[in-house]
């Protein structure tokens, strides 16, 4: 009985020697089925794998739910510290996450990997594909970086130290040459440029500032920890392998944008718009970035009931809304006539817009309006505020001279055109200075009660 307990033991220190990489469930943030994102997990438990160096082995799915304690589930987590503090209750060494998205109508699956015992962040890997299909092609390719990762932290890829016999010398030892590190030149760049690069931890610098992508530095040679951080976008971070036999070393990421486009439109367009209660301008609003979350949306013009609708911007999102609000509108009512009171035909613009011929009338938004009157070459320019619901009734008096032809004599048809002669005083005659001055052409002041018509040219 002895002996088989002394061999269990020894067969359960050798299942057990290996070290546990914990690759936990994608988190399905692109709403793929339950089943796609199990298959997309157990590749991506596969890629690792095959990357991993001797002594390193995956954790099966079922392992891991065998081995959490009771009530907590992976799906709970929702940050590196929850993740890692999982790894550690599953006695694994490493602890790989991921999140699949959809991202402007792409898959991305975004991989990150931890060291346990420290907690420390060892890098992440993007993979992209079209569809799904694509994406299992590329997580074939990437996802094993993370086990050579693994290898490289762990020390278990490194080669061993060589001793090699030396010869007897009696020169002195070069220690006054000062040893150089071995180094590489790295040009770091983002889309969009203008982030702030961190390498273990040092912010890199540009005079007494952060340098911001695109720049290039002189970096030590070896396994660094890079991230790329600037304003509304995610931080990202991995480690890089810098080496200084491939020239210049190029560290391009495109970084994602941790919020989404809103575009608003309104019917009809120029409308004030408000977002949560603060303005935004005029519509159209095209391509306005928002943080994730929930937004009311409202028309807060003054001649348009206030409309609203309430939209969630999801990060990365494109969303349209078009918003058609009720007019507040009034009526007006618009007539035309001469000095003397008789009705004209007279054509009106609003705003400058036809709004028809007098006697005329329709509704207008409520406020202030431009009206133009015309008729036969004369025009009035008047200013309405029209208010909701009731009708503004307008007179314009055009200020046209009657021009009026009389027929005279009914034999020969002859017609003569006459003017009018307006009511009014002035001063008939001459000054007693004017030459060749008659005796009756005294100045007199003459007084014209009532206006007249009187033929234009003289009549025989």
């Amino acid at each position: 009985m002895k002996q088989i307990l002394l061999f269990l033991l020894l067969i359960g220190s050798v299942v057990f020697a290996d070290s546990k990489v914990a690759v936990l469930d994608l988190k399905n943030d692109a709403g793929v089925s339950s089943s796609e994102i199990s298959y997309l997990t157990d590749r991506t438990r596969d890629a690792v794998m095959r990357k991993l160096p001797e002594g390193f082995n995956v954790m099966t799915s079922e392992s891991i739910l065998e081995l959490l304690p009771p009530g907590v589930k992976m799906a709970d987590c929702s940050d590196a510290e929850c993740e890692v503090e999982i790894g550690r209750k599953l006695g694994a060494e490493y602890v790989i996450t991921g999140e699949l998205l959809n991202f402007a109508g792409k898959f991305r699956l975004n991989l990150k990997l931890h060291h346990c015992e420290s907690a420390s962040f060892l890098g992440s890997e993007t993979i992209k594909g079209s569809d799904l299909e694509q994406l299992e092609e590329s997580i074939k390719k990437i996802a094993g970086e993370l086990g050579t990762r693994i290898g490289k932290h762990s020390g278990t890829s490194a080669s061993s130290n060589s001793f090699q016999a030396g010869r007897g010398s009696s020169a002195p030892e070069d220690s006054w040459f000062m040893e150089v590190s071995e180094k590489a030149v790295v040009k770091f760049e983002s889309d969009p440029a203008g982030a702030v690069v961190v390498v273990d931890g040092k912010i890199m610098m540009d005079g007494g500032s952060p340098a911001t992508t695109p720049f290039s530095r002189e970096i030590e040679a070896g396994l660094v920890t890079v991230s790329m951080q600037r304003d509304k976008y995610l931080t990202k971070e991995q480690m890089v392998d810098i080496r200084t036999d491939n020239g210049t070393e190029n560290i391009d990421w495109e970084l994602e944008p941790n919020f989404g486009w809103l575009t608003i439109r309104t019917e009809p367009s120029g409308l004030n718009i408000a977002i949560d209660n603060q303005s935004a301008g005029k519509s159209p609003i095209t391509s306005k970035e928002l943080p994730p979350g929930g937004y009311k949306i409202s028309v807060t013009d003054d001649q348009y009931y206030e409309t609203w609708e309430n939209v969630r911007i999801m990060r990365g999102q494109k969303k349209n809304i078009t918003l058609k609000p009720e007019p507040i509108e009034g009526g007006l009512k618009v007539s035309a006539t001469d000095k003397q009171g008789n009705a004209l035909s007279a054509i009106v613009k609003v705003d400058g817009k036809s709004f028809g011929t007098t006697p005329c009338s329709g509704k207008l938004l409520v406020g202030s309006h431009s009206i133009e009157t015309s008729s036969n070459g004369y025009i009035s320019k008047d200013n309405v505020v029209v208010k909701e619901r009731k009708i503004e009734e307008l007179t314009i008096v055009l200020n046209i001279k009657q021009k009026t032809k009389t027929s005279v004599s009914s034999n020969n048809n002859a017609e003569f055109e006459m003017v009018e002669i307006p009511a009014g005083s002035f001063q008939m005659g001459s000054p007693s200075s004017e030459k060749n001055r008659d005796s009756d052409e005294k100045q007199h002041k003459v007084t014209i009660s009532k206006p007249f018509l009187m033929s234009k040219t003289e009549v025989t």
